[in-house]
């Protein structure tokens, strides 16, 4: 089962990375090597981590080195010109969470004297970077956008790490948002600014809050060629492709049952004079299995844009039998269908795209007998897409995160058709 989820989260973020790095052709002058270093604090974002100590220290900090290729105006490519010519970055981060000690309340009467830990986490990324002012004089600031995957030292474990309830798992999903001013003299470029930087497994293993750390990043790159050795003049292309459009999608998602791991957390059983036979959770929670069909009315407004309505049915199996936080309740057939109506936006980068969608349940019929703290009525889905290059580019794969309040409830691989209607 481990080997399925981890597979799962291994596929989903190194489709990103390879999409994303078959974008960026050879051209030596357009490449540099960065070098990083933040410091910042996790976040308190969980009424658990609020809790008296709950956690008690959360600094931490991170290095990373990276591979990065500049876009320009050589290549001819409107999209790199509509985003203002964007950077790609392929790098290694290391993220020191040592320092971070978690206990559940200093004031419990468990027997368990010691402090959870984060422990490290390595990472393989892939970030886009746009630029959204420059200056002759060599100053810029940008914004960044980062995905990836991440191996954790220390995770979850009943025996010896029960407090981190941020980790579950050994790989977890990787992402970031910066923004950076920036200063290139020659061939160095320094840079700083705020960083929001976070982990974890998509909801495919319990317990998974993950870490989410906000704090301040410094770095330099260093150029191959000097500053004005490639140009940089915008192009611009006129877009004669608008049109509404239809997406038609299935997605395969899978998630940790998180009514299993509260029903759990909240039955502690222990003896105070026996610690050598405490129950505290359990060693894994049942991966459940879902489906989702999403019929999606866009408008392709721009190259880079597309906004539009679409209609989500969700189908759950496992709710009449897995998730059961109240066993008084009277369940149907009908408490696996929740049905919800989202707002869609999807940002193009030639064959790749992000897609995002940010929804209201219609009908939600598991919130009358669940006492899950990650339900609520509305929800989240941010994930890639990659156009593949046959039947006129209608034929999309890609994967999503499905979140509540930022919060991940399930990962979903996704495979969509695109049915073009007539130019506007």
């Amino acid at each position: 089962m481990k080997r399925t989820i981890e597979a799962l989260l291994q596929l989903s973020c190194s489709l990103s990375c390879m999409l994303l790095f078959s974008l960026c052709p050879s051209n030596t002058s357009a490449q540099a090597i960065e070098v990083g270093y933040g410091k910042g604090e996790v976040l308190k974002l969980d009424q658990w981590l609020n809790k008296e100590e709950g956690l008690k220290e959360g600094t931490s900090q991170s290095f990373w080195l990276g591979y990065v290729y500049q876009t320009h105006a050589g290549e001819q490519c409107a999209y790199a010109s509509d985003y203002n010519y964007p950077t790609f970055t392929f790098g290694l981060l290391v993220a020191d969470f040592n320092k971070v000690r978690l206990r559940y309340d200093p004031r419990d009467t468990r027997p368990i004297d010691y402090d959870s830990r984060c422990g490290t986490s390595f990472t393989a990324y892939a970030s886009i970077r746009r630029a959204f002012f420059r200056t002759k004089s060599g100053w810029s600031a940008d914004y960044r956008f980062s995905n990836g995957i991440g191996y954790n030292t220390h995770i979850y474990n009943r025996y010896n790490n029960v407090d981190n309830i941020l980790l579950g798992s050994r790989l977890a999903v990787y992402f970031d948002v910066a923004f950076a001013l920036n200063y290139r003299y020659r061939q160095y470029e320094f840079f700083a600014g705020p960083e929001f930087r976070h982990l974890s497994n998509g909801g495919v293993m319990r317990p998974n809050k993950g870490i989410n750390k906000a704090g301040i990043g410094v770095g330099m790159r260093y150029h191959l060629q000097p500053h004005d050795s490639i140009s940089l003049k915008r192009i611009h292309k006129p877009f004669d492709e608008k049109r509404m459009h239809l997406d038609i999608s299935y997605s395969s998602g899978l998630r940790g049952a998180q009514g299993e791991w509260l029903y759990d957390a909240n039955q502690y059983i222990w003896n105070k004079n026996d610690v050598d036979n405490i129950k505290y959770g359990k060693d894994g929670y049942t991966l459940c299995h879902y489906h989702l069909v999403s019929t999606d009315l866009m408008y392709r407004y721009a190259r880079r844009y597309a906004s539009g309505i679409g209609l989500d049915v969700l189908y759950e199996p496992y709710n009449l039998y897995i998730e059961v936080q109240n066993e008084s309740a009277i369940r149907s057939a009908k408490d696996q269908w929740s049905f919800g109506l989202a707002a869609k936006h999807e940002v193009y980068f030639q064959r790749i795209s992000m897609k995002m969608a940010l929804g209201w349940y219609l009908s939600r019929p598991f919130n009358e007998y669940s006492n899950t703290a990650d339900e609520y009525p509305f929800y989240e889905r941010v994930g890639l897409r990659y156009n593949l290059p046959i039947l006129n580019d209608c034929i999309s794969v890609g994967y999503d995160i499905y979140a509540h309040i930022t919060k991940a409830y399930g990962t979903e691989l996704i495979l969509g058709i695109r049915l073009p209607g007539p130019r506007l």
